[in-house]
């Protein structure tokens, strides 16, 4: 079986590594700091690293010379096997990235009309966003339509707004038609929430990128956590 050590954020580690193990990857969470001890005792063949990448470099600088040249070596050997991530742990994270864009959409007074306005919103470059569409395996106008539509059934549940009414279109028949794009029938009431959304629409239909989504959503709408007296 394949050993993973993966060196991320919490919030990468929470659904990336159960993601991994179902997978049948035999997976080691660690910090940047702790990954060291994990290099020492345990055989790796990949390391798949995010944020911290410069943090461990730091800690194989400060080692101990004698402890950070033995981990060098023991990396020496797997490496030119290691330089390419497997395509379904490159798309998994990508779609968890993804998802996690679409928070700050749904919750913005402004409707993302481009992916360069919604870029804006998530605080990232358009090439970037559109590179997260893309590995995610979801197309940048596809992706754009599903951002809008899913903001308008967030904003939308208990008959608050009108549907057309939250998107920034011309007259109704765009309105329709960005319906019809994503599968939804003109016909029936816009679906009243966003799981009815995500039952009903045909932009994004893969489980995972389902269940990233559906998980960024309950994200996004957790209160948040009151300082305690110690960081206050």
């Amino acid at each position: 079986m394949t050993q993973l050590l993966l060196i991320a954020d919490a919030d990468t580690l929470d659904g990336l590594g159960s993601m991994l193990r179902n997978a049948g990857y035999e997976v080691q969470v660690s910090s940047a700091q702790r990954a060291l001890d994990v290099l020492e005792h345990r055989h790796v063949n990949l390391v798949v690293s995010e944020s911290f990448l410069r943090d461990l470099r730091a800690a194989l600088q400060t080692a101990p010379h004698g402890a950070a040249t033995t981990r060098t070596e023991s990396r020496a050997e797997p490496r030119a096997e290691s330089r390419t991530v497997p395509p379904e742990i490159e798309e998994a994270h990508a779609a968890a990235r993804w998802a996690r864009a679409l928070a700050p959409v749904i919750a913005s007074a402004k409707d993302p009309r481009t992916v360069s306005g919604w870029s804006r919103l998530v605080f990232v470059s358009p090439g970037a966003l559109r590179n997260w569409c893309r590995t995610a395996g979801v197309s940048a106008r596809r992706s754009l339509v599903f951002a809008r539509l899913l903001r308008v059934a967030f904003l939308s549940q208990g008959g608050r707004h009108r549907p057309e009414d939250l998107l920034d279109v011309v007259d109704r028949r765009t309105f329709l038609g960005l319906l019809k794009f994503a599968g939804l029938d003109p016909e029936r009431p816009f679906p009243e929430n966003p799981e009815a959304f995500l039952q009903q629409q045909l932009l994004v239909r893969d489980p995972d990128r389902l269940f990233e989504i559906r998980r960024a959503l309950a994200e996004s709408q957790r209160p948040a956590r009151a300082p305690s007296r110690l960081e206050a």
